[in-house]
């Protein structure tokens, strides 16, 4: 990652991929692997559907949970359904992974659904209005025991909880209130896991 300075002065370069790409080829790079127990990993049962919701750099996870998947698909693995919802700008500018993520997810058996916020002559649509757009298949995915799984920007994390309760809300007849409990129940019972950072 390199770009201007948020301060204003100079020049930004990120630590880890400027690190890396500054290293000639057969240069040897000493690093370590750690365990970081994070609960943030597919279920351990491969037949558990799976609900991926992200943006921008989010989708790095998702891109692992999808190479996992087709590794267990190669391996005669059953695997459950699954759903990506992702964002970005432009198919064309930023939409990280490009034909990668397709070919991945045709092997790893998950259904693909882009949210694109900046297309001329489009109106702009985010992953919350996505999900929205899917919320039948979502509702179903999560009533048959589906785990989601949200990582991006905090503030589409928000918006993906607020889409969430509107149509937990609208499938159900409840109100908000009653539809925010049972978002903080599938929290709570380790059914939707959250990964996010400020931004701006």
């Amino acid at each position: 990652l390199v770009g201007e300075a948020r301060s204003g002065n100079g020049t930004y370069h990120g630590t880890c991929s400027n690190y890396l790409f500054e290293q000639d080829t057969d240069r040897v790079v000493h690093a370590f692997v750690r365990d970081t127990s994070s609960s943030f990993r597919l279920p351990t049962d491969p037949s558990t559907p799976v609900l991926m919701i992200g943006s921008g750099t989010g989708m790095a996870p998702f891109r692992g949970f999808l190479q996992e998947r087709m590794a267990l698909k190669q391996n005669g693995t059953r695997v459950g359904p699954a759903l990506l919802v992702f964002g970005c700008r432009h198919p064309q500018s930023d939409q990280l992974y490009g034909d990668e993520l397709a070919q991945l997810a045709d092997a790893a058996d998950v259904q693909l659904a882009c949210a694109y916020s900046r297309v001329a002559g489009l109106p702009r649509v985010y992953v919350q209005d996505r999900l929205r757009q899917l919320g039948e298949q979502v509702m179903s995915l999560i009533d048959d025991g589906a785990v989601g799984y949200v990582c991006g920007a905090t503030a589409m994390a928000d918006g993906v909880r607020d889409a969430l309760i509107e149509m937990r809300a609208a499938s159900r007849g409840e109100d908000s209130e009653t539809a925010a409990t049972w978002v903080q129940q599938l929290v709570t019972d380790g059914r939707w896991l959250v990964d996010v950072w400020a931004t701006g």
